[in-house]
């Protein structure tokens, strides 16, 4: 059975995040499970409500769209609104007329709030809709935003958690934030399901055998505070007696992390290597022994998944959905968020029990392979076509 699928998302897919990662793997997922793929992406940069910086043209944003024009995933743009993401939704809609004038495609999925104009134009044509949920909804309703705070929630609430509400189905990234959308947006919890992301074989290592000293840590994802990074840094200055050595990839402040580093007397055994490639990531991931990434908030948490799935034992905080994906003791070590000195001693502890580490790392690695083997993009299919019988049904009688 033939399926045209549509997938929104809230800025460009070249941004570094794990949002426009997600949102890539699965469309090619969905491609190569045999469905057409056309993906509507925001020109933005961010989701601020201040004047939002258009995407770079940089190489990397480059080989992203040349990837997924190879897959053969349809790409195409809408304008960002010149006040806030808000309004975005309305040029959403106008792209999705165009794509409905010219073929109706089976099913629409928004990311975020890009569907808030668009729920009654599809059913009206008869289109499944469908929310992909994947973000820390309680934190962001919690954010402070000033003045600003009472207009904040109000349009949140329209925008996101009203669409959320409206839409036919919600495919959660994991059962935390399956949590999240029915407590924070109100939805139906029978209307939820949840659906980790795809992950990438490449990143596999069922050969990896960690042995002897322990002492290559790695950290990869965006370099901002909420990720970890600097309680990192923190940590690793109360193991200066300790052998080890860190690489650091991703993009974000170096000069934060560099400054961190040196002001705990760590500088010479710490190593930036900028935004990498996932090809050189998985190098990365190969020569490591232990992923280190104590994010202080996930709704998923894909480097973990990733770590884990390349033989690495994980050291992070319990935050968010972390513990569906590593369990402390036998995948990794997880400490309470926020928690410098108890991420020390865990860190401590995997450099000087090596057994125990690569036993954890084992255990990762086949944990991180039941989830590949799961087929996100199955799941979502089945579910298009299930309801698409259901209205037939319905129609028929």
């Amino acid at each position: 059975m033939s399926r045209h699928l549509v997938l929104t998302f809230p800025h460009s897919l070249g941004v570094p995040g794990g949002g426009a990662i997600h949102c890539r793997r699965l469309a090619t997922a969905l491609r190569e499970a045999g469905a057409e793929v056309t993906l509507v992406e925001v020109e933005a940069a961010s989701m601020s409500l201040a004047k939002r910086p258009s995407p770079t043209a940089t190489p990397a944003a480059a080989r992203v769209r040349e990837g997924l024009v190879a897959a053969g995933v349809e790409l195409r743009s809408v304008p960002q609104h010149r006040l806030a993401w808000w309004f975005d939704g309305a040029g959403v809609a106008r792209e999705l007329r165009r794509l409905i004038e010219r073929r109706p495609p089976d099913a629409v999925l928004g990311w975020w709030g890009e569907l808030s104009r668009s729920t009654g134009l599809l059913a009206a044509h008869g289109i499944f809709s469908g929310l992909l949920a994947a973000a820390p909804y309680s934190l962001w309703w919690k954010r402070p935003f000033g003045a600003l705070r009472v207009l904040q929630h109000r349009m949140d609430e329209w925008v996101v958690a009203r669409t959320a509400r409206r839409v036919d189905r919600v495919f959660a990234n994991s059962a935390y934030t399956a949590g999240e959308v029915a407590t924070v947006l109100g939805v139906d919890p029978a209307r939820i399901e949840v659906v980790y992301p795809p992950l990438p074989s490449r990143f596999a290592r069922p050969d990896r055998v960690l042995s002897g000293k322990i002492e290559r840590l790695i950290f990869f994802g965006r370099l901002r505070p909420k990720k970890g990074i600097l309680d990192l840094i923190a940590a690793l200055g109360r193991l200066e007696s300790e052998a080890w050595q860190l690489r650091v990839a991703g993009s974000g402040d170096a000069d934060s992390v560099l400054r961190s580093a040196r002001e705990h007397g760590i500088g010479d055994r710490v190593t930036l290597l900028g935004e990498l490639e996932p090809e050189r990531l998985s190098d990365e991931l190969a020569r490591a022994q232990v992923a280190v990434l104590p994010s202080h908030e996930e709704s998923f948490g894909l480097a973990v998944a990733e770590a884990q799935l390349a033989g690495l034992p994980v050291v992070a905080y319990d935050a968010g959905a972390i513990s569906e994906i590593c369990e402390s003791g036998a995948t990794g070590w997880l400490v309470p968020t926020g928690d410098v000195a108890a991420l020390a001693a865990a860190l401590r502890e995997a450099l000087r029990r090596p057994d125990e580490t690569a036993r954890r790392g084992r255990v990762a690695r086949d944990r991180a392979q039941a989830l590949l083997d799961r087929s996100p993009a199955e799941t979502i299919l089945r579910a298009v076509d299930a309801w698409r019988t259901s209205r037939r049904e319905v129609e028929g009688r």
